[in-house]
């Protein structure tokens, strides 16, 4: 597709077009309000050629939810031939988790049939695919100006959009242990070799084999004790071979997810009323490991199997100084695979004369969003007409979302994305909208 020109101008720009974009858009479906969030025009920026699957199709991990969280929202609201036979791969897993890449064929054909119903609703809608979104900056009279360059049979032109609201939901990235202080400055210098954790759940079985070579046994070390790190372990575990020792090590127990607080007493576990979700009753509702990576987790992190190929470790500290635990684990290690969360992607943002605005960060390196995926600056002052979604700026568990109370927790996830989460942020994104109209 042809990009726009130099200077289009639009009612709102999406920079990104994986699930959590269209999750969104498909919420405006659901609530007829397209019409009304596209009423000023709007511009879809997404970086690889087809919109709608994101990076999460390249993860070659299973699922953390069944396949029926993708496919509901579809029965009667984007009833599509494309996208009802895209759906057989997942109707073979109804019921129980699924492998990630199978979701990809599935995500596209919805994310097709949600920008035809958006043509038909305007026709100011513009797609930039192979289009990457570098500097966002104030634009003069409000609103913002989007800035990158998009590739092509012809080769690469730059592009500018200014619209008068931007979404960003361009993803996240893995958080780096420099940016948490996990080592301190002298063990740093001497780390084993470090992998990504995206390299390793995005791997397939020979390039994983490679990736960890050859000339003696692996013996990586994840640090994380979430969905991404224990699923990592799982794949790592069955594809290295039988001379690989992987350690898992985390800092706080490892949480469980169940339907209900009698299924979590039937599991041996009495749920503390601040890990029970208050809206659906679930316990660990979202921090909560699931399903594969949950089964793997009892399995092997009680410590009272007799596989020596991998081990738990839980880390009574982490904080310089007391890293002893740590270190004995590093010096024994070939690799690290540090699974830490995700942070923002980063884009630089700038106010009209050309000083970077930083933008306020939670704890974990993701993008602070109010509860209607607003943005701020670092000194907490709300960013006009600016939101996120998605994963590295996820909404925080909380009154209208539910979840755990004990701490917030990032409430990513298609589900999530299709319903509550772009529920949360519709009509706020509306009203932004017509205010500028």
């Amino acid at each position: 597709m042809i990009g726009p020109s130099y200077d289009e101008h639009t009612g709102l720009a999406i920079v990104g077009g994986g699930p959590a974009a269209f999750g969104l858009l498909g919420q405006a479906v659901r609530q007829e309000r397209l019409a009304d969030l596209i009423a000023s025009g709007v511009t879809l920026i997404e970086r690889s050629s087809r919109p709608g699957a994101g990076s999460l199709s390249g993860y070659r991990i299973t699922s953390n939810s069944f396949a029926e969280a993708f496919l509901e929202e579809t029965a009667a609201d984007l009833i599509d031939p494309a996208v009802e036979a895209s759906s057989r791969g997942l109707e073979e897993y109804l019921g129980r988790p699924f492998p990630l890449p199978v979701a990809k064929p599935f995500l596209e054909a919805k994310a097709t049939a949600i920008l035809k119903r958006m043509r038909d609703c305007s026709r100011s809608v513009e797609v930039l695919l192979n289009a990457e979104a570098h500097t966002i900056r104030a634009a003069e009279g409000g609103g913002w100006s989007i800035i990158g360059k998009q590739s092509g049979a012809s080769g690469t032109k730059p592009f500018r959009v200014k619209a008068k609201v931007v979404l960003l939901a361009n993803g996240g990235d893995p958080q780096h242990w420099q940016e948490v202080g996990l080592f301190d400055d002298r063990r740093a210098e001497a780390l084993p070799t470090i992998l990504p954790i995206t390299e390793v759940i995005c791997a397939d079985p020979p390039s994983l084999v490679a990736m960890f070579g050859t000339s003696r046994p692996p013996r990586p070390l994840i640090i994380g004790g979430s969905h991404s790190a224990i699923s990592a372990a799982a794949k790592l575990h069955s594809g290295l071979g039988p001379t690989a020792r992987i350690t898992v090590a985390h800092r706080n127990s490892l949480r469980f997810y169940f339907l209900s607080k009698d299924h979590a007493r039937a599991a041996g576990v009495e749920p503390l009323q601040q890990i029970v979700c208050r809206l659906s009753g679930r316990v660990n509702r979202f921090g909560g490991l699931r399903y594969d990576s949950a089964a793997f987790a009892r399995r092997y992190g009680s410590g009272s199997h007799d596989d020596n190929r991998i081990e738990f470790h839980r880390l009574a500290e982490l904080r310089s100084g007391r890293m002893e635990e740590l270190d004995e684990l590093l010096d024994r290690a070939t690799h690290v695979v540090p699974a830490l969360g995700f942070r923002r992607r980063p884009l630089p943002l700038f106010d009209q004369g050309g000083e970077e605005i930083r933008l306020q960060c939670a704890a974990d390196g993701g993008l602070a969003v109010t509860s209607q995926g607003r943005l701020s600056d670092d000194r907490g002052t709300l960013l006009p007409d600016l939101f996120a979604v998605g994963l590295g700026a996820g909404l925080t568990s909380g009154s209208r979302l539910g979840g755990e109370s004990d701490r917030p927790i990032r409430t990513d996830g298609v589900w999530m994305y299709n319903y509550d989460g772009g529920r949360a942020i519709l009509d706020p994104l509306i009203e932004a909208i017509a205010s500028r109209s």
